[in-house]
């Protein structure tokens, strides 16, 4: 392999991205930021002379040519990710994003046992259902402080309504309203 001494510009731009790239990977970095995970788009679409460069100077970390065989950074369906913050590719933080780009249905690198920055979709991806996120969390209702799980699910958060019931409170749901005591609630928990 030749070494070229000019490395060709990066692309980080997810608009750059082909469909359904461009909305599987927008939806990928919504859903990390919800849950906490510090990462950021390192590489998008490719071309083939960035692919050839990096097949001759960074072997480890390709095996496509960018012309015989190209990558799926090439045609816009793939995109490389890093952490924020002094470990540009920790280990927990690319697992913690991994086991997001499979719920949704992306192939995830890692799974390769190799590529853990890698995330790539097919041309026929569709989104699939993302499992909710729990936590516990204190609400103060009626001047009394109860911890309730909360889940957050497509970007908002609920409560379970039997978890702010308890002797002395009632609380029920009816035609989009809350009534605490049998009294409409509008305000904060």
């Amino acid at each position: 392999r030749k070494i070229i001494s000019t490395e060709p510009k990066r692309n980080n731009d997810i608009n750059a991205l082909k469909e359904p790239a461009r909305t599987a990977c927008k939806i990928f970095m919504q859903e990390a930021q919800r849950r906490g995970i510090p990462i950021f788009i390192v590489e998008t679409i490719r071309t083939a002379e960035r692919q050839n460069w990096l097949f001759r100077n960074r072997p480890e970390s390709t095996q496509l040519d960018g012309y015989k065989n190209i990558s799926n950074h090439q045609p816009g369906l793939a995109w490389d990710i890093a952490c924020k913050g002094p470990v540009l590719y920790d280990k927990n933080i690319m697992d913690r994003a991994g086991a997001i780009g499979l719920q949704m249905g992306i192939t995830w690198g890692g799974s390769w046992g190799w590529d853990s920055p890698h995330f790539e979709v097919k041309s026929n991806w569709k989104p699939k259902a993302l499992k909710p996120v729990t936590s516990k969390t204190k609400l103060k209702l009626n001047g009394v402080v109860k911890q309730v799980d909360t889940i957050l699910k497509d970007g908002n958060n609920f409560i379970k309504i039997r978890d702010l019931q308890d002797n002395k409170t009632s609380v029920s749901y009816s035609s989009g309203k809350v009534f605490v005591n049998g009294i409409h609630y509008a305000g904060d928990m």
